[in-house]
């Protein structure tokens, strides 16, 4: 499953970067920490 995660991740980096659209992510970082956040509960099962 992470495997296939990261191939659709640089898939999709990959369009991105061809079409020359920013990225879709918060660039701040509240948003980063809140990003952080949501993977360790869910890595915590919470």
């Amino acid at each position: 499953m992470t495997v296939a995660a990261l191939l659709v991740g640089v898939s999709v980096g990959a369009l991105f970067a061809f079409l020359r659209v920013p990225i879709p992510a918060p660039p701040e970082l509240p948003g980063v920490v809140a990003i952080v956040g949501i993977y360790l509960l869910d890595a915590l099962g919470l």
